[in-house]
């Protein structure tokens, strides 16, 4: 049995049931879910039907899960509701969000629930433009890059504060549920936290816990904001799981061995005792290379344990 996890965010969008999520999931030899974002409310309800009668298991939620009522599906994402908006009708609306979440992980028995923090609106466009310069080798993503760090250094601090007030809202619930809800390290430079804020939010909340994703942690550590293990190494003793996916330098959700990430590397700073580990490939990833990726994990996992 695989040690490793498969988030829905690979088929949710491939597939037209709650049904064949789960079944197209065991079909790679996978019996253990991450339920992500993109589920709306239906297939949310029918995936954990399937997971019941199959024997399968959920090993985390990514909030928000299931989707809100009203978005289309093509909208998913895990901030629907910026929770560090500086908006108090979108605060609460995040609020009202996670709390559903939490709902549904009491329900599922889910143990995790990941978190994206939030952001700094009005920001997308020019990291979208910063990010595809990077791509092409133009040294202009430079300029843009230190444009935007300059407007985080000055907006931060209050979306900071509204997401303060959003985690005093939740964080006392997921508390009292014994469950936990888990930061996950964000890709874009106005993504919140950055490392030194996730720093202050575990000083603050003892109860939050860390998510690492590979393909961040890499893209970040290629725009020089942070080394590529930085936010491993200095939260690990907080960390509940990991999303791997490979990335060529900022792409990312790549199968595992379409990149340049050090699965192994990965392993030994994080370690994988008692640790979720979630394969999260994009949705255009095709299944033969997630296949091969899915053996390089596993033997890097074997590897690692043959090591230690």
């Amino acid at each position: 049995m695989s040690r490793l996890s498969l988030s829905t965010s690979w088929n949710a969008r491939r597939v037209a049931t709650g049904a064949e999520v789960v079944d197209s999931i065991l079909g790679l030899g996978i019996t253990s879910l991450e339920l992500s974002y993109n589920l709306e409310p239906e297939m949310a309800r029918d995936t954990l039907t399937r997971i019941r009668e199959t024997g399968a298991s959920i090993v985390s939620l990514h909030h928000p899960c299931p989707m809100p009522q009203g978005f289309p599906k093509d909208q998913a994402s895990g901030e629907i509701y910026n929770p560090a908006s500086l908006d108090g009708e979108e605060r609460a609306m995040a609020i009202k969000s996670l709390l559903k979440t939490l709902e549904f992980a009491i329900e599922t028995e889910t143990a995790v629930v990941v978190f994206h923090a939030g952001n700094i609106p009005d920001t997308r466009e020019a990291e979208k433009e910063m990010t595809e310069l990077f791509k092409k080798s133009d040294e202009a993503w430079l300029r843009i890059r230190d444009d935007l760090l300059r407007e985080r250094q000055a907006r931060a601090p209050g979306h900071l504060d509204a997401l303060l007030r959003v985690l005093d809202g939740v964080v006392p619930d997921y508390e009292r549920a014994r469950i936990s809800l888990a930061i996950e390290n964000r890709y874009y430079i106005t993504d919140i936290p950055n490392l030194e804020e996730t720093g202050m939010l575990f000083d603050r909340y003892p109860p939050l816990s860390y998510w690492h994703d590979t393909g961040h942690g890499r893209a970040r550590a290629c725009w020089g904001l942070e080394g590529e293990y930085d936010a491993l190494e200095e939260f690990r003793g907080r960390l509940a799981g990991y999303h791997l996916h490979d990335a060529e330098g900022a792409r990312d959700h790549r199968a595992p061995g379409k990149g340049d990430v050090d699965f192994a590397e990965v392993f030994r700073i994080g370690g994988t005792e008692a640790r979720a580990l979630v394969l999260e490939p994009g949705r255009l990833v095709e299944e033969e290379d997630l296949k091969k990726g899915i053996s390089l994990l596993e033997n890097v996992l074997d590897w690692n344990y043959k090591e230690a």
